[in-house]
């Protein structure tokens, strides 16, 4: 978590530096998304278990 964490901040630093916000923010966009999908399909595959 804390490994995760230094490494997206040095990117999103280095995308914040270079004037990238686009960039940055769609990537922030995209990885939320993603996210919110494999929690939500985790999230149905463990209640479908019981």
């Amino acid at each position: 978590l804390f490994a995760g964490s230094a490494v997206s901040s040095a990117l999103a630093g280095a995308l914040a530096e270079a004037g990238e916000w686009t960039l940055l923010f769609g990537l922030a966009t995209a990885v939320a998304l993603l996210l919110t999908v494999v929690a939500a399909t985790a999230m149905s595959r463990y209640q479908a278990r019981n």
